[in-house]
């Protein structure tokens, strides 16, 4: 299955900020697989499927194990949150 999903959202690092503002097609089927299988293919996942997959990395406990509720969430419609060390995000249905 192949959605369409956007993020927004800032990056910062080392007194650096950016905004993050993406729109792309995403397989579910390629975040599942990379996920059952510990990521051998995740150079094939473009930058939003990367985000979905690894969540905030585990900085606050929403990190890979939480990949399945994300993929649920944004589904259903929902807008999925993620607050990690270098990023503050947004993830939707487009």
């Amino acid at each position: 299955m192949i959605i369409t999903a956007k993020v927004t959202g800032s990056g910062h690092c080392r007194g650096d900020k950016w905004d993050i503002d993406l729109l792309e097609n995403v397989d579910i089927q390629k975040i599942e697989e990379c996920w059952k299988n510990d990521c051998e293919d995740e150079e094939n996942l473009n930058e939003i499927e990367a985000y979905i997959l690894y969540g905030d990395g585990g900085f606050m406990d929403n990190g890979m194990e939480c990949v399945m509720d994300r993929l649920e969430k944004i589904l259903c419609g929902e807008v999925v949150v993620v607050e990690g060390e270098e990023f503050d995000i947004e993830i939707q249905l487009a």
